[in-house]
């Protein structure tokens, strides 16, 4: 006889509706964070940078925009303009990507396929310039790509957003549009231009095989059937995954995860946006501070001419750093800290300094207290 010990795998539901929250702090680390969505371990955000070119696919009206919309919302409230530039193209003649005209990230709209084609013209001179920095720079010492570069050679990362990838590839420019994303696809990570390609139809035509394989990273909304499946994601498991708007499958560091990506009301988008425009900070501030909250900040003010450096405020507090890490990030998309500077004189990153905001805040927490 033999003994087998078996235990049931516990099943996780994820919800149908996760609404986006800018001010969520992911586990994940680093710069160009995006949110994929609510995984059965909680928050799953990731990094542009990680990877590299993205290919999104799936069936219509089941949340590749809206997930797009997450991204670029993420992107503009977490990054300065000096550090970020955005080219959008969204095959609707600007009537999703509109919304953003304006704001000092979006470097250009492409609506039609000519006006894509310029847009990769101009990325195409960029990409050689780029090019020359690194060759330079390489005469100096070892230097394989942009994100090497001293702070002040560094230029913005360039993040290139092209919806409905099978409008563009009709029509007599497609031919010339595919050779460009190809090119930016091969290429462009090295550079700081990262690629964010997504479709409707994901078949073999508007997925071209040099574009699919070269791809790193591939997410997958719901798909009828297991070819459209394998032309995603190289495998199965999209077409699997319920009809709900939303529900993604991708594989991250070889392993598949599932997640409901987060919703982007209208309300929403037209509120960060529009405090973006008028020059205010993305997410609004909160009421009042805790008393852990205040201690900091007094700390900062009495201790330290103002800054808030993460470090030594945290000793101070007897708090974890990493508390104080993320508290910080989610004060500066509120506007109450500055954003991290950096020495015109050495290029040293600086920490970020109190606004007025928070020191209101805070001096109407020691007047609460004197009263």
């Amino acid at each position: 006889a033999i003994q087998i010990g078996w235990r049931p795998q516990p099943t996780t539901t994820l919800p149908d509706y996760v609404a986006l929250d800018l001010a969520q702090q992911p586990r994940t680390t680093g710069r160009l964070l995006v949110p994929l969505g609510q995984t059965a371990r909680g928050p799953f955000w990731a990094s542009l940078l990680d990877m590299d070119a993205v290919l999104i696919g799936g069936t219509r009206r089941l949340g590749k925009t809206n997930l797009l919309h997450s991204w670029l919302l993420a992107l503009i409230a977490r990054e300065p303009p000096r550090r970020l530039h955005l080219v959008l193209a969204d095959g609707k003649g600007n009537v999703e990507f509109g919304v953003y005209e304006g704001l000092p990230h979006v470097r250009a709209l492409a609506g039609d396929r000519e006006a894509l084609l310029r847009v990769l013209g101009d990325l195409r001179v960029e990409l050689e310039r780029r090019g020359e920095l690194l060759r330079q720079a390489q005469e100096q010492g070892v230097c394989r790509k942009v994100s090497d570069l001293p702070t002040a050679q560094r230029p913005a990362t360039l993040v290139i957003v092209v919806d409905e990838l099978a409008y563009y590839l009709d029509g007599d420019e497609g031919a010339a549009i595919e050779a460009d994303l190809r090119d930016l696809v091969a290429r462009g990570g090295a550079y700081g231009i990262h690629p964010v390609i997504a479709t409707q139809r994901p078949d073999a035509t508007a997925v071209k095989g040099f574009l699919k394989t070269n791809l790193p990273t591939r997410l997958a909304l719901p798909v009828p059937d297991l070819q459209d499946s394998r032309v995603i994601l190289g495998r199965p498991g999209a077409e699997r995954l319920p009809k709900i708007p939303g529900r993604l499958l991708t594989i991250w560091q070889g392993k598949p995860v599932v997640a409901q990506s987060y919703v982007v009301s209208d309300e929403l988008l037209g509120a960060v946006v529009g405090r973006l425009q008028a020059g205010r900070a993305p997410v609004l501030p909160p009421l009042a501070l805790t008393e852990m909250e205040a201690r900091l900040v007094g700390l900062a003010l009495e201790n330290h001419e103002g800054f808030f450096p993460i470090r030594e405020l945290a000793e101070a507090a007897g708090v974890s750093r990493r508390q104080v890490e993320a508290l910080s990030k989610r004060w500066e998309l509120q506007g109450m800290l500055a954003p991290v500077g950096y020495s015109d004189a050495t290029g040293r990153k600086q920490p970020r300094q109190v606004t007025e905001a928070l020191e209101q805040l805070y001096l109407a927490v020691l007047e609460a207290e004197t009263r």
